[in-house]
């Protein structure tokens, strides 16, 4: 596929879409990535059946997420080798409503229980995938030494904030001395791994990780705050 602009009623060009030079599945469920032109192989093109004609004005959207799922031979060609004229474009609202059932089939099809909404920028749209039942567990790994201010704060938005219901703490204990933080993270009920020597982040990480039997690991700085109570629904 390659890029492509747009031209006004005085033929005017405008509105360039220069494409990613990688492509990525996870955008073109977001909005059509592709778009035109597409060049693709006729017998691929038959044997997806084509264009599905009850998915307009969002046909082309449909067919590439199809294709992608049946090949990763897919390349960019970074030139502007064809241009549109503004006026065919479908209503955003329009083309964001009928891509949403687009890319809610194209999840199923993929086994994924998603919710797909409007996006900000229309037309495109966000997806939340459901986590797996039951969901798998998350390990939060955190590197601190002291600084009981910042740990204090981080983890107590991580335990007031996250919805996510299968996760633990490991709290990576890099020579903390001060007496308030050690008595702070006995107290904690979380899991305290020490892990003395001079601060180096991914032995001190590589220690932490080693210390759980969780499915996934999430590292976070003791200088962060959760912001969003569903960052770990999404992430997972």
């Amino acid at each position: 596929y390659g890029d492509e602009d747009r031209y006004d009623q005085a033929h005017e060009h405008a509105d360039g879409h220069l494409k990613p030079a990688v492509f990525g599945r996870e955008t073109l469920l977001s909005y059509d990535v592709v778009g035109a032109p597409l060049l693709v192989e006729r017998s691929q093109f038959v044997s997806l059946g084509g264009y599905d004609a009850a998915t307009s004005p969002v046909a082309a959207h449909d067919f590439a997420l199809r294709l992608t799922e049946v090949t990763e031979r897919i390349g960019h060609v970074a030139e502007v080798l064809v241009s549109r004229p503004i006026a065919a474009d479908p209503d955003p609202m329009d083309a964001t409503a009928a891509t949403i059932p687009v890319v809610t089939a194209a999840l199923a099809r993929a086994g994924a229980i998603a919710t797909v909404t409007p996006g900000e920028v229309l037309p495109s749209v966000r997806y939340t995938v459901a986590p797996t039942s039951p969901p798998p567990s998350v390990a939060i790994v955190i590197p601190t030494r002291d600084r009981l201010d910042l740990l204090r704060a981080c983890i107590d938005s991580v335990e007031r904030r996250t919805t996510y219901p299968n996760y633990s703490i490991v709290i990576c204990d890099n020579d903390s001395v001060e007496p308030e933080t050690l008595a702070w993270m006995a107290a904690s009920g979380h899991t305290i791994v020490a892990c003395p020597g001079p601060f180096n982040y991914a032995a001190i990480m590589n220690r932490g990780v080693a210390h759980t039997a969780a499915d996934f690991v999430v590292t976070l700085n003791n200088d962060t705050t959760i912001a969003t109570p569903a960052w770990l629904d999404h992430l997972v």
